[in-house]
C-alpha cells in the first residue's frame, strides 16, 4: 500500500484489457448534452473555449488538454473518446503498480470505469488525479522532501483546474495537515495552490456574485433554491446513490423512478454489488491511511450539499476502491471467493452499459442524438425541407455535433442560438436573457421556418413536445414554458402553433425518451 512501486507480474496487466474491450463496444454511443458542448469548445478557437468555459462554471485544463488533442489529431467522435480511454488507461496502469491486487482489480472491472472511459468530459481526469494525489501525499509524507511537497502541490493545483470539485483535494490534504500540526507545511500547500489559481479566480468570483443571476421578474415563477435542511436530509441518499454508481455503474439505476415495476435484475443485481461493495468500504475504513478517509470523507459529505452525482466524485474514486480492497476478510478462502464474486460482478453489469446506444445522462431524459441527427438528415433530403433544431443549447449541441460528423450543410439547419453564437457565447448572459429567449412569440417564430423554404412548404422540428407531466409550467398566458434546463425546456404554446400553422407528421424517436420529439411540418 505504499507509494513505491510494487513487484507486478505480467498477467496483471491483463487488467487493463476489460475497458478496452467494453471501450471497442461502447465507443460508437450517442453524444450526451454536455459532450456535444465539450467537443464544440475544443474543436474551436481557445479564445472561445476560455469565455465558454467561464460562462458554464467550470475551469479550463481539462478543456485546455482537449483542445490541444482536438487540434493535433482532429475532434471526431471516436478520437476524442479515446483519449477520454488513455487517460483511464494510465489510472489503472498507476493502480496496477502501485495499489494491491484486489485495489487494482476492482478499479479495473468496475463498470463505472467504463463510463469514465468513454465519455468525453473531465472526470476521466479527475479520477486519475485522485490516484495520483493519493501517491503523490504518501511520497510526501515518507520522504518529507522538497520535490515530494512540490510535486503533491502541482498535482492539487492541476485538480483545481480541472473541476471546482478538485478543491476537495486540497481541503482533504490541508486538513491533514493540520491534524498532524504541520503547520508550516499546510500552510504552503494552502497558499500554493490558491496563487496558482489565481488567474481563474476573477472569473470564478463573479459568477459567485448574486447580482450576477437577480432579475426583476417575480411572476415567472423560478423554483426556490433547495433549503440548506433539505440538502441536509438528502445526503445520505447523495452518498448512497454515488457508492452504488461507484461499484455498479450508470447504467444500473435510474435514480428518477421509483416504484416495483421498475425493479430488474439488472437494478437488483447493482444494489447487491453496491451494498456489497458499501460493507467492504466500512470495514476497510479503519484500516486505512490517513489520505484515502480524507478524501472520502470530504468528499461524500462535504460535496453532497452542492452536487450528488457519481462523476463529481470521481477524485475519490480510487480511494474508495482503495478502502473496499481493505475491507475484504483475512482468511484465503473466504477472500478470494468474494473478490472473485465482486469482479465478476463487475463484469456482468459493464453488459448494460455496453449495450445502450447511449451514456446514461445526466438529466432524468435519456435521448439519443446521434438517432436525431441521422433522422433529421434523411427527412431532409427526403422533403428537400430544412432543419430547425428548438432545443436548449446543450441538446443543440450533442446534436448538432453529430450532424456535423454526417456532414449536412450548415445552410440547412436553423437554431436560436445563432445570434449568440456568432458573437461567441454558448450561453445566455443572464436570466433574463434566457426568459426573454423562452418567452418570445411562438407564433412568429413558425413563420420564420416556414420562411426558411423559398417556396413555404415547410420543415423538419425537432423540439421538445410538452405535456402535462413534463415538468412545472412557467411564465403566463401564451408566453408560458416548461422548465429551464436540457430535462425540460419547451415552449407550452408551440404544438397549438404548429397546429394552426401546418400539417404536422410526427417522427419515431426510439432511442430517446420524455418529450424529445420530430415532426416533419408542411404547409
Amino acid at each position: 500500500m505504499s507509494a513505491a512501486t510494487r513487484t507486478v507480474s505480467w498477467w496483471q496487466y491483463l487488467l487493463l484489457i476489460p475497458v478496452i474491450v467494453f471501450f471497442a463496444l461502447s465507443c460508437q454511443k450517442s453524444y450526451t448534452g454536455d459532450e456535444g458542448l465539450t467537443v464544440y469548445l475544443a474543436s474551436g478557437s481557445y479564445s472561445h473555449l476560455l469565455s465558454n468555459v467561464g460562462a458554464d462554471f467550470h475551469v479550463p485544463g481539462y478543456y485546455t488538454v482537449l483542445w490541444l488533442v482536438s487540434h493535433t489529431f482532429g475532434s471526431s467522435m471516436v478520437i476524442l473518446r479515446l483519449f477520454s480511454l488513455a487517460l483511464v488507461i494510465a489510472m489503472l496502469f498507476i493502480a496496477i503498480r502501485h495499489l494491491s491486487f484486489p485495489a487494482a482489480l476492482f478499479l479495473a472491472v468496475s463498470p463505472f470505469t467504463l463510463h469514465l472511459a468513454v465519455e468525453i468530459r473531465m472526470y476521466s481526469m479527475l479520477a486519475l488525479l485522485g490516484l495520483m494525489l493519493i501517491l503523490a501525499y504518501r511520497r510526501n509524507e515518507k520522504l518529507h522532501s522538497k520535490s515530494s511537497l512540490i510535486i503533491l502541490i502541482i498535482l492539487l493545483s492541476a485538480c483545481t483546474w480541472v473541476h471546482y470539485f478538485g478543491w476537495i483535494g486540497t481541503a482533504a490534504v490541508v486538513s491533514l495537515l493540520l491534524l498532524q500540526r504541520k503547520w508550516k507545511q499546510s500552510a504552503i500547500v494552502l497558499l500554493s495552490v490558491i496563487l496558482l489559481f489565481v488567474p481563474w479566480a476573477g472569473n470564478t468570483i463573479s459568477k459567485l456574485d448574486p447580482q450576477h443571476t437577480e432579475i426583476a421578474v417575480d411572476d415567472i415563477g423560478f423554483p426556490d433554491q433547495i433549503p440548506l435542511i433539505h440538502r441536509m436530509a438528502g445526503m445520505p441518499l447523495s452518498v448512497a446513490g454515488t457508492t452504488l454508481r461507484f461499484a455498479g455503474g450508470t447504467a444500473a439505476f435510474n435514480f428518477d423512478t421509483w416504484g416495483i415495476r421498475f425493479i430488474s435484475t439488472r437494478t437488483l443485481a447493482g444494489l447487491f454489488l453496491g451494498i456489497l461493495m458499501l460493507t467492504l468500504t466500512i470495514i476497510g475504513f479503519r484500516h486505512n491511511d490517513n489520505i484515502t478517509r480524507s478524501l472520502i470523507l470530504w468528499s461524500f459529505i462535504t460535496l453532497s450539499f452542492f452536487r450528488p452525482s457519481a462523476r463529481h466524485y470521481a477524485i475519490a474514486y480510487s480511494a474508495y476502491m482503495i478502502t473496499a480492497s481493505l475491507g475484504l476478510p483475512s482468511k484465503n478462502s473466504a477472500r478470494k471467493i468474494l473478490i472473485l464474486a465482486s469482479a465478476v460482478l463487475m463484469l456482468v453489469m459493464c453488459f448494460p452499459f455496453a449495450g445502450r446506444t447511449t451514456i446514461p445522462q445526466r438529466c432524468k431524459w435519456d435521448r439519443d442524438f446521434l438517432q436525431v441527427a441521422t433522422l433529421a438528415v434523411e427527412e431532409s433530403a427526403k422533403y428537400s425541407l430544412p432543419v430547425v433544431l428548438f432545443l436548449d443549447t446543450y441538446s443543440y449541441l450533442g446534436i448538432r455535433m453529430h450532424i456535423d460528423e454526417i456532414g449536412f450543410p450548415d445552410s440547412m439547419v436553423w437554431y436560436p442560438h445563432r445570434a449568440s453564437f456568432e458573437n461567441g457565447r454558448c450561453f445566455f448572459e443572464d436570466r433574463a436573457e434566457c426568459v426573454s429567449y423562452m418567452q418570445r412569440n411562438t407564433d412568429s417564430l413558425v413563420s420564420v421556418w416556414m420562411n426558411l423554404d423559398e417556396n413555404n412548404r415547410g420543415f423538419i422540428l425537432v423540439a421538445n413536445n410538452p405535456d402535462s407531466t413534463s415538468g412545472p409550467v412557467l411564465g403566463t398566458g401564451r408566453n408560458r414554458f416548461i422548465g429551464l434546463g436540457s430535462d425540460i425546456m419547451a415552449d407550452r404554446d408551440l404544438m397549438d402553433a404548429l397546429t394552426e400553422l401546418t400539417t404536422i407528421e410526427q417522427i419515431n424517436l426510439s432511442g430517446s425518451s420524455g418529450p424529445l420529439s420530430m415532426f416533419v411540418c408542411s404547409n
